[in-house]
């Protein structure tokens, strides 16, 4: 990891995320839907949603997305 300040990193993340939104509403828009569902489901606590995420971030060397979860 970066020695990047994760503030930085979220705050670069929500541009692009901003971005993204502008130039594709119905595709974020399904994104956004499916993260609500995933969220959603009895079948897991929410600290174990957490420690997937976590594991799925790291996983794929996702940095903003780990920081995102440290910073929540």
């Amino acid at each position: 990891m970066s020695t990047r300040n994760w503030r930085d990193l979220i705050t670069d993340m929500n541009g692009a995320v901003k971005g993204l939104r502008t130039a594709s509403p119905e595709m974020m828009k399904a994104f956004g839907d499916m993260s609500r569902a995933a969220h959603a489901g009895p079948a897991l606590d929410h600290a174990t949603q957490e420690l997937m995420a976590l594991a799925i971030s790291v996983a794929t060397r996702c940095e903003p997305c780990v920081d995102e979860l440290r910073a929540g």
